[in-house]
């Protein structure tokens, strides 16, 4: 992990995403972490003040890219641009915060998850994808990657109250589906750790730690790489 040197005079936040596959306790972890330490906290809003103007800019700079590439149509959604105008914006509005090298910010769903999503791996969107990346791959300290065993994800999926895709459906396409989105994951994941001096992952089994467990194992590597933290 890397702490970042400071943007304009001003020291920048270390960032983390938390990622896996459904069911492998990326909530649970992403609140642990919240409650866990007064430092933590989550990802700007950019749809709030005083964010809006950047991402207004950065929606008018996607809906170009897509018009470039002559990709604006029928089947161009509002979450496909909007996904490409917050993995543009939201660096800025990290290192933007008045905040400094005792800060961190933690996602739940950030960059790597939407680096994931389908629209945005488009093959005609592949020259903009690997730019995206790139920026990533500087800007993210850690990612902690959370899975489990297909049997146990599917068993929290079926068993929390909340709804999902997978919920009820027969294994064999449940497990599919779950195997896909993890291969998705670690390709991206290996894309970000090409890049040379890319972000820390941390990985985790939720089968065989419990999300204590997790969380002070996270908490532990942010102190090690940021020994002025010293609530940590």
């Amino acid at each position: 992990m890397t702490v970042m040197p400071a943007q304009n005079g001003r020291p920048t936040p270390i960032v983390l995403e938390i990622v896996g596959p459904a069911g492998s306790g990326k909530s649970t972890v992403f609140d642990g972490l919240l409650r866990a330490d007064g430092c933590i906290e989550r990802k700007p809003v950019l749809s709030r003040s005083p964010y809006r103007l950047l991402l207004a800019r950065h929606l008018a700079s996607a809906l170009a890219t897509l018009a470039r590439l002559r990709m604006l149509g029928r089947r161009t959604t509002r979450s496909q641009v909007a996904m490409m105008a917050y993995l543009r914006a939201l660096p800025h509005a990290v290192d933007g915060r008045r905040t400094g090298l005792d800060r961190v910010v933690v996602f739940d769903q950030g960059p790597v998850y939407f680096l994931t999503r389908p629209s945005i791996r488009d093959r005609r969107l592949a020259a903009w994808w690997d730019r995206t990346a790139e920026i990533w791959s500087d800007r993210l300290d850690a990612i902690v990657w959370l899975d489990a065993p297909d049997e146990v994800l599917l068993e929290r999926i079926n068993s929390r109250p909340k709804g999902h895709a997978l919920k009820g459906r027969p294994e064999e396409d449940a497990c599919a589906v779950i195997v896909q989105s993890r291969a998705v994951y670690q390709g991206v994941l290996e894309r970000l750790e090409a890049e040379g001096g890319g972000p820390v992952i941390l990985s985790f089994d939720t089968s065989s730690r419990t999300p204590y467990e997790v969380v002070g194992d996270v908490l532990a590597a942010v102190s090690r790489h940021a020994p002025a933290r010293a609530s940590l």
